[in-house]
């Protein structure tokens, strides 16, 4: 079983001026999510940024099975829906245990790219200043600012952080050495989640 990250925009048939629990087959698209939650093939899910877009986490086979699966979803097959993107998601910090069902705290979604002193083409973990990097990433993990991430593929990655202010978050992100020089911050995004794979499955 692996896990992915899936990222999901609005379709043709979205309603821009609509509320998002009030586009047409609300209930149903509803209703199949919570069943992709409760069957533990979804772990998390909501809204994130500010495009109606939805960021989905998965566990399955191979991306083929989530594209398959989200296909059958009602919202999909109307058009309110598309799935952009299935990405692999290898986990090295934190745990599924820590994102919070009750949404104590703001959850970010944030994503890393190579910046200008990355050096192609080595691995990540033979970049300059790596032991330093990871150093300040496992501070952030045992204070619970990350919650859970890692690496999408070879130079980018993904974290779901927890942080009262967007801007305080930043700014602490700020201190990391690799910081705007062999990494750099691609988005912060508030997540919102709206499935939950602890509460479906209760």
């Amino acid at each position: 079983m692996a896990r992915f990250v899936v990222t999901c925009t609005p379709g043709p048939a979205w309603e821009s001026a609509t509320p998002t629990r009030q586009q047409a087959g609300w209930d149903a698209h509803a209703t199949f999510m919570n069943a992709l939650a409760q069957e533990r093939f979804v772990a998390f899910g909501g809204p994130a940024g500010e495009e109606n877009n939805v960021v989905l986490i998965a566990d399955a086979r191979d991306d083929a099975s989530v594209r398959a699966r989200l296909a059958l979803d009602p919202w999909s097959t109307a058009g309110l829906l598309r799935t952009v993107s299935i990405e692999p998601w290898t986990i090295w910090l934190g745990d599924d245990e820590r994102i919070p069902a009750d949404q104590s705290g703001s959850l970010y979604l944030v994503a890393y790219a190579p910046g200008p002193r990355w050096e192609h083409p080595k691995p990540r973990r033979g970049q300059a200043g790596w032991d330093a990097h990871a150093k300040f990433m496992d501070a952030l993990t045992e204070q619970r600012v990350v919650l859970l991430g890692g690496p999408l593929d070879e130079h980018r990655a993904l974290l779901v952080m927890q942080h009262e202010h967007e801007d305080d978050l930043r700014a602490q992100l700020a201190t990391d050495l690799w910081y705007d020089g062999v990494l750099r911050i691609k988005y912060i995004e508030p997540w919102t989640l709206w499935l939950h794979r602890s509460q479906a499955s209760t």
